[in-house]
């Protein structure tokens, strides 16, 4: 913690670095809290869409000069929405910082958004939803979160529909940047071989705030529960069982990952375990927890053959009432926890691992969360704490199942 620093800078836009003795790369982000979440179901995918038109061109580069430069500088620059925000990075040596973060700035600045460019963006994104949709195991995610948060912002997929992208229009652009862009909105982040002073010099003559128009208002989704099932002709069954968890300001978040990790995150998971070491039903078999703001989820996930379907999911049940009756042993829970605490330390090593941290704890929580403090929280979890979390989340009635293959709702009933 002693080698982070923060700076609001005079226009209003906060920075945050943190210098890693020994690191030789930077990792930098220009985050904005606005993602497929603050879509109208008119603008479904217009944030994704934008994400790709920032490197399509600006009035002093072209596409093709601005993959040239990236390139030339011989490292890293991408961008990429979720449902709760942007980001716009790039990691580079540190001689190249100032350059990459001019060309950072301008894409996101002062993209031109060409409707000629627009309109070959478009086809290229509904080629990436095709992809997906011919991806049984993606398009069945996206199948139960339409299906457990119907007509909300967090049900909708982020790259929108091959549709309502093919309806997107540039005023719809520029809309939102001025609505879903100003300077409180913006986080820029940065981590490795890294001077803060003189990033923020940089960043204080190059990169402008727009000013708020209107406070971001996040409404709470209502989950609606049961059985939805889409017939496809595929070899297996995908499934995807769905209960609300600890949205991401809850305290017992820490909790529910542990919970998760011994229910289906490793290879020595019960659902791993039961469902593919002891019984051979499944090659594939997870779960995941997700947290936003006012919403919580954990997804179970599993492919198997249709006639062992229903067996599977019997399975997944069955451990779900389990923890419900009965907590995990004290050396079940101790093994998620270092599990957990091993996975932070190893991804914290990572400039860009870093870099995201810090941003995504300066955007949810208003300041640096250290690991140690992580670390305390996960090793305060109790027995009880797990147990308490299943029972209330987990009762069979608070729980949607959606299936996608060569099945109708009678055979998976």
């Amino acid at each position: 913690m002693k080698n982070i620093r923060k700076t609001v800078l005079d226009n209003g836009l906060r920075l945050l670095s943190e210098k890693m003795p020994g690191a030789a790369s930077v990792a930098l982000g220009i985050w904005v809290d606005a993602g497929a979440r603050d879509e109208s179901p008119e603008e479904n995918g217009l944030a994704h869409l934008i994400e790709h038109m920032v490197f399509k061109g600006t009035p002093g580069r072209d596409k093709t000069a601005i993959a040239r430069e990236i390139d030339r500088q011989g490292g890293q620059a991408n961008a990429f929405t979720s449902r709760e925000q942007t980001c716009y990075h790039t990691r580079v040596r540190p001689e190249d910082l100032e350059s990459a973060l001019d060309l950072l700035v301008d894409i996101f600045q002062n993209s031109l958004y060409d409707e000629a460019e627009l309109e070959l963006e478009k086809r290229v994104i509904q080629q990436e939803i095709a992809m997906i949709e011919d991806e049984p195991e993606e398009m069945v995610h996206d199948l139960a979160a339409a299906g457990f948060w119907p007509g909300h912002h967090l049900g909708r997929p982020v790259a929108g529909t091959r549709l309502s992208v093919a309806a997107l229009k540039r005023e719809q652009i520029l809309i939102w940047l001025d609505r879903q862009c100003p300077g409180p909105r913006l986080v820029i982040s940065a981590a490795g071989a890294v001077e803060h002073q003189r990033l923020a010099d940089l960043l204080s003559v190059r990169l402008k705030a727009r000013p708020a128009l209107a406070e971001r208002l996040l409404e709470a989704p209502e989950s609606r529960y049961g059985l939805t099932v889409r017939r496809r002709r595929l070899e297996q069954a995908h499934m995807v069982i769905r209960s609300d968890f600890p949205e991401i300001e809850d305290d017992r978040r820490q909790a529910a990952a542990v919970l998760s990790r011994i229910l289906g995150d490793g290879f020595s998971s019960r659902l791993f375990q039961e469902i593919r070491e002891r019984r051979g039903l499944a090659y594939s078999v997870y779960s995941s927890y997700s947290a936003f703001l006012k919403a919580g989820a954990l997804e179970i996930y599993a492919a198997t053959s249709p006639e062992r379907a229903a067996r599977t999911r019997d399975l997944v049940l069955a451990e779900l009432k389990r923890l419900r009756r009965e907590a995990p042993g004290a050396a079940e829970l101790n093994e998620a926890v270092e599990g957990l605490i091993t996975g932070l330390i190893l991804g914290s090593e990572t400039v860009e691992n870093r870099m995201s941290r810090l941003a995504k704890n300066e955007l949810l929580f208003g300041r640096a969360v250290s690991l140690a403090e992580t670390c305390r929280r996960l090793k305060a979890v109790s027995r009880e704490d797990l147990r308490e979390l299943a029972d209330q989340y987990w009762a069979e009635d608070r729980l949607a199942v959606c299936v996608l293959g060569p099945l109708s709702r009678k055979d998976f009933e």
